[in-house]
């Protein structure tokens, strides 16, 4: 009877695993935080460099330069709008033009180029202010803001009679300003289109080279190789000891 009890074929316990809840919330994480770090990697792909304060005098021209910077060289801009206050001064949207009296794209002809700056052919005291581009492109959209002091045209004459010498030196320096803008514009208009396209790109961000977004995948990805490794802990394996044959006393 013992003899034939040994040659029986044992059998195999099944292995007993005890699943560790916190996995699954682990991989859901996950799968969160990939389109987040696809997002965060993609908010700084098209830039709008402006210049963030205008000077300009009664009565003149004032530029309000705004530069569309992008890494791609196939940018395509979909929309552009300036507005002021909420109230819209130029906008561009899928080949349609829309111009309120006064403003238009600093480079003559424009054709979706890089550059939307905006032009103010006769600058009044009331378009002191901040005004709002939008840029809308094939690659992502940004937004900035410029803000534009007007001051009163006076002639020499009038600013050594009426003015104190420090409101003279601001007047001064205001048309300083505003003789470089005047030549930054005839600078747009001897430039085509297709040369606009090829002010220089935007330089990458050291900053922006780490989004948020992939360093929360990164701490997902240790936290979910640490539970797994862990799990074995969590392992049941009954162990079952054969009698050894002894002989029969």
């Amino acid at each position: 009877m013992l003899q034939s009890d040994l040659r029986r074929p044992r059998r195999e316990q099944p292995e007993t695993i005890v699943r560790n809840p916190k996995m699954s919330l682990v991989i859901t994480l996950l799968f969160l935080a990939i389109p987040c770090a696809c997002n965060g990697k993609s908010e700084k792909f098209v830039e709008l460099d402006c210049k963030q304060e205008v000077s300009g005098v009664n009565g003149q021209q004032s530029l309000l330069e705004c530069i569309v910077k992008c890494r791609e060289d196939d940018l395509t801009i979909i929309g552009v709008n300036w507005k002021k206050m909420g109230t819209d001064l130029l906008n561009f949207h899928n080949g349609t033009m829309d111009v309120s009296p006064g403003f238009q794209f600093a480079v003559p002809g424009w054709n979706k180029s890089s550059n939307v700056s905006l032009l103010l052919t006769n600058t009044k005291m009331e378009d002191m202010g901040e005004y709002e581009c939008k840029v809308l492109t094939d690659r992502g959209q940004n937004e900035n803001t410029v803000s534009l002091s007007v001051i009163e045209n006076v002639s020499p004459e009038e600013s050594k009679e009426n003015v104190s010498p420090e409101e003279s030196r601001e007047i001064e320096t205001h048309q300083t300003r505003q003789h470089s803008s005047s030549l930054q514009l005839s600078n747009f208009e001897n430039v085509s289109p297709e040369e606009s396209r090829d002010i220089p790109k935007a330089p990458p961000d050291p900053s922006s080279r780490l989004p948020v977004g992939v360093i929360v995948v990164i701490l997902a990805l240790i936290l979910f190789f640490t539970l797994y490794f862990s799990r074995s802990r969590f392992r049941q394996r009954p162990c079952v000891y054969a009698r050894s044959p002894t002989s029969a006393t």
